[in-house]
């Protein structure tokens, strides 16, 4: 009995997929794509041991900068050049601007809450637009506490834990705390301290959503089967538990001591619209500090270690600190003062890719790319990491090498093909405040100390060992020398 239902399934599946297959070929010019098996199409190339981000630029290679995979029954287009991106997200950004419905994000984003995991609509346009506005407006000190003093305080006790640590350490801790408060307290106005245990649950649930994340599960691939238990499910009921008790209980509490005329930080900037539902709210705030935390923090500990590795780098942004900016931390507004520092910013980000694949997007219309039809409904992926290791665009991409961001005047020189936020309707909304962040702390921590590999160590790798969409720096360990010059 058991046979005969499990040879039932497969042949119903078996039917589904020549429906998908048949379908995709009465779409025109048909996209290039790699052979595949039945039903589950071409996932077994990103289950390896390699990063999807880079078994997508091989298939790129032989198949050009614009080809497809089946997923299960879906059909997932990969964009594989700046060009092609630039093309349909930045040329065509209604036609891509969707997001594909897959279970875990919908059951961790409540259907239509927040903006990073809603798809394209008249109202998320409207909403986004009012949180970029809320968020631009901080950096001039519109909330109670300016971003700038808020990342100055933070950067004060992040250096005086540095002073306290007199051997090899691995910084990811220190930074974890500092990181956090300063998110949290431009969104809703909370502190912690180190050890704080809510504050390790919040970490816990971002690092629980990096697994959620991962390629492969195979009730996002196959929904119907959700009501089997599965591990990577029960991960999204502890994140949203943990989240909830946070945000749901800020949102309330801002709700009660909610004054127009006094705003203290982001969630009472999106009160003060009126409009917004709860779900909305709590889920805009909590994707503010769990994108905002992530991307930041990975980001710093990328350039921490390349920093560590390339030891003349770090010098060459001391002397820039030392000559324009010695007694007093490195703001974002000055930052024309320092191109060097904000150069090695940007290549840090080039460099890591940490966001490889980007979030996947999905085409509201029919739609065509590259002369290529693409259908509505159609998944599709940017690859941003081979976009910044592509060497017919990059000179020596493995190479880390901030010159490469400065022009023939000593000026920060952006190249087109520099997307780490990618484009468009879907791009990254604080941008600007996570360069802010790193550029800011980073040239903090090279004001006073400088940066060396832990004795006796062996050299860290500079490619993640994990094969994940999302680049993670291998755990590594530093010793800071304390410089002969300190700010006052």
């Amino acid at each position: 009995m058991l046979v005969g239902f499990i040879l039932i399934f497969v042949l119903s599946l078996f039917a589904v997929c020549l429906y998908y297959k048949r379908q995709r070929l009465t779409t025109g010019k048909d996209i290039p794509r790699p052979r595949g098996f039945p039903i589950i199409g071409n996932i077994n190339l990103l289950l390896g041991n390699l990063a999807p981000c880079i078994v997508l630029q091989r298939v790129g290679r032989e198949l050009g900068d614009v080809f497809k995979l089946s997923i299960g029954f879906k059909d997932v287009v990969v964009l594989n050049s700046a060009e092609v991106i630039r093309e349909a997200f930045g040329k065509k950004g209604d036609d891509f601007s969707g997001r594909p419905y897959v279970y875990s994000i919908d059951r961790i984003s409540h259907g239509d809450g927040g903006i990073a995991f809603r798809d394209f609509s008249p109202s998320l346009v409207q909403h986004k637009k009012v949180s970029a506005a809320a968020l631009r407006s901080n950096f001039v000190g519109y909330f109670e506490e300016s971003t700038g003093k808020c990342i100055f305080r933070e950067l004060d006790e992040l250096l005086s834990s540095f002073q306290k640590e007199c051997n090899a350490f691995d910084p990811s801790d220190i930074l974890n705390v500092a990181i956090a408060n300063i998110i949290l307290n431009i969104t809703c106005s909370i502190k912690y301290e180190a050890g704080d245990i809510e504050l390790e649950e919040l970490l816990q649930a971002n690092d629980n959503l990096k697994v959620i994340f991962k390629v492969g599960d195979i009730i996002d691939v196959f929904p119907c089967l959700k009501v089997f238990p599965n591990k990577r499910q029960r991960l999204v009921v502890q994140l949203i538990n943990i989240r909830d008790k946070v945000f749901v209980r800020e949102y309330e509490r801002h709700k009660c001591s909610h004054d127009p005329d006094n705003t203290r930080d982001f969630v009472d900037a999106l009160l003060n619209l009126g409009y917004l539902p709860k779900d909305q709210i709590v889920m805009t705030a909590w994707e503010m500090f769990s994108g905002g935390f992530e991307s930041t923090f990975q980001t710093m500990r990328w350039a921490i270690l390349y920093l560590m590795m390339n030891q003349e780098v770090q010098s060459k942004i001391q002397r820039e600190l030392d000559e324009n900016s010695w007694h007093r931390y490195p703001a974002w507004k000055n930052r024309r003062h320092l191109p060097y520092l904000e150069a090695t910013v940007l290549e840090v980000l080039r460099h890591s890719s940490f966001s490889s694949l980007n979030g996947p997007h999905q085409t509201t219309i029919d739609t065509e790319i590259s002369g290529y039809k693409i259908p509505k409904g159609t998944m599709v992926l940017s690859n941003l990491w081979w976009v910044h290791h592509d060497p017919s665009t990059w000179t020596s991409p493995g190479e880390f090498n901030p010159d490469r961001f400065i022009d023939t005047k000593g000026s920060v020189h952006v190249p087109p093909q520099f997307l780490p936020f990618s484009i468009g309707r879907r791009k990254c909304l604080g941008d600007q405040f996570a360069k802010m962040e790193v550029f800011t702390l980073l040239g903090g921590i090279l004001q006073r100390y400088t940066i060396l590999p832990s004795a006796g160590d062996p050299i860290p790798s500079a490619e993640p060992s994990e094969p994940d969409m999302i680049r993670v720096a291998d755990p590594f360990r530093i010793q800071v020398l304390p410089r002969a010059k300190q700010i006052s």
